[in-house]
């Protein structure tokens, strides 16, 4: 089944940074979850340890779900993008973002694999995934078939036929409601057994700034994707010029749905300290429209700052011309970070707060 490789080799072929992002918004519904049950405890007056229990086992097995249907996911886009060409199309291009991407797919490139073992060995991921959500459903009842069916759709449909949304400038509003409200609000109905609004109000502004993610990637990659026949939602926008308007918006959109939670009581009180963020979102913003002005970084390096969260190999981007794309991306990556953990943690103060 896994064409004589080991699941390792699919594993990091299946370019596991990006596991990152699903975890990262499961285990905040989670924790919401559970902050969710630990909450009805002390207005009820007690909690099974029963129910708990099982709602962290259930947890971690939705985790391990979801990484198998990320990692096939991530699969069937390498499959359909290299089955349409758009990879080789993109690695003509010697100027933009597009050295970022030159990694991608090279497990095929190299012959490693061949695409029929690529399209089998990403449906054995999804059908472990859904195996997981079977267990799961067969527990917790119908909502998990509705949550792992859009999740399923949505994500077959990114770059497959016949939606290929991911081509039609559709792409960031997938990513960010699969890795926002469905993720999150999952998440936490698998944890406590139902759809709360403080899951909802915290999937939000997770999911506008996972799409700010990926925008940004395609501002920066936006002559690429064009060459390779990709319309993201920067080239509907027209230019990298009008299209940065959208990351101010995504970032500005999250900021305030969560001050909204707080004001409507959705939202502990507590969660007005994502105001931490805002310094780090000005950095990011002030990038961003430094990138549409033209304005790229090389005459004035970025030097991140131990505030902003981690940034990898630093030395290793900037010897290799980088800086100016991975800055960017990284500060969006770092400011996603952020905010669900100040999320994640304000959602367990005590009930009255």
């Amino acid at each position: 089944m896994l064409a004589q490789q080991s699941l390792a080799f699919w594993l990091r072929a299946a370019r596991p940074p990006s596991f990152g992002q699903s975890i990262m918004a499961f285990t905040l519904g989670a924790a919401l979850g559970l902050s969710t049950l630990l909450y009805s405890a002390g207005v009820e007056g007690g909690v099974s340890p029963a129910l708990v229990t099982m709602g962290v086992l259930l947890a971690f097995l939705g985790i391990a779900g979801i990484t198998f249907a990320h990692a096939g996911m991530n699969l069937f886009d390498d499959y359909f993008d290299m089955k349409k060409g758009a990879v080789a199309a993109r690695e003509k291009l010697t100027d933009g973002g597009f050295r970022a991407r030159l990694g991608k797919c090279s497990y095929l490139k190299d012959g490693s694999v061949t695409l029929a073992d690529t399209r089998r060995v990403a449906t054995v991921f999804i059908a472990i995934a859904l195996a997981a959500a079977a267990i799961i459903f067969a527990l917790r009842g119908w909502e998990i078939l509705l949550f792992a069916g859009i999740t399923l759709l949505l994500g077959l449909s990114y770059a497959g036929p016949p939606l290929r949304l991911s081509y039609r400038g559709l792409g960031e509003l997938v990513v960010g409601i699969v890795f926002g409200p469905v993720l999150v609000i999952a998440a936490s109905f698998v944890v406590c057994g139902e759809i709360t609004m403080l899951a909802v109000f915290s999937s939000i502004p997770v999911g506008l700034l996972v799409a700010n993610i990926v925008h940004m990637h395609a501002v920066m990659d936006f002559e690429p994707d064009k060459a390779a026949g990709r319309t993201t939602l920067a080239i509907l926008l027209g230019s990298p010029q009008t299209a940065v308007a959208a990351n101010v918006l995504f970032v500005g959109l999250a900021q305030t749905t969560i001050l909204l939670g707080v004001a409507l009581g959705y939202l502990p009180l507590l969660a007005v300290l994502v105001v931490l963020t805002y310094p780090l979102s000005f950095v990011f913003v002030r990038r961003a429209l430094g990138y549409a002005a033209g304005i790229d970084g090389r005459d004035a390096p970025f030097v991140p700052q131990r505030w902003m969260g981690g940034f990898g190999d630093w030395e290793k981007y900037r010897a290799a011309d980088l800086d100016w794309f991975m800055s960017r991306w990284m500060l969006a990556r770092n400011l996603v970070i952020q905010v669900t953990l100040i999320l994640a943690i304000t959602g367990f103060t005590p009930w009255y707060l």
